[in-house]
């Protein structure tokens, strides 16, 4: 048996990793009945396990049980494996709508987060929201002077650019690439 929050959140991460959603959620609430008090780490990996296994009303629920903890400040990872989950789902309002929250709440949204919700946009054939998002996120960078080199920055440019393919907006995804 498991003894330490520690051990706990360890369970939970490795669950999340084989999508055993169910036991991760169980081990969750397992913690809070033990008193061991689950941290910021361990709602995440049970979001992204629910995620995983295609649950997304599950983490959506873990999402809010833990914004109504108020205990914990939430912050990007959290946000990103809700917003994954409602993409991986093929729900695209409530991955928008999370990406608005997030915002809202005063976690700035990152490269994760407008790629996940860039991917939504994809899969739900909305090509213009997808390259909307890719423009605001493009300008917060550039307003933010961060320099995000390497991969990172590639990946929402590529979906963007898949999500125009799809929708066969070839103008589209040539202005992306210009």
């Amino acid at each position: 048996p498991l003894q330490t929050a520690s051990e706990y959140s360890t369970s939970i991460v490795a669950l999340s990793r084989v999508r055993r959603a169910r036991q991760a959620v169980e081990l969750l609430e397992e913690m809070k009945q033990r008193e061991l008090a689950p941290n910021l780490y361990c709602y995440s990996a049970a979001i992204s396990a629910c995620g995983k296994s295609g649950q997304w009303r599950r983490a959506l629920a873990l999402l809010r049980e833990l914004r109504d903890e108020r205990a914990i400040e939430l912050n990007a990872v959290v946000w990103n494996a809700a917003i994954s989950a409602c993409e991986k789902a093929g729900e695209l309002k409530s991955a928008l709508k999370l990406l608005g929250e997030m915002e809202a709440s005063g976690v700035e949204p990152d490269f994760v987060s407008y790629s996940t919700a860039i991917s939504a946009c994809g899969k739900a054939g909305d090509w213009e929201r997808a390259c909307a998002l890719l423009d605001t996120m493009h300008a917060k960078v550039a307003a933010q002077g961060s320099g995000h080199a390497g991969s990172s920055i590639v990946v929402p440019y590529t979906l963007a650019i898949s999500a125009c393919a799809r929708a066969r907006q070839w103008e589209a995804a040539l202005a992306i690439l210009e």
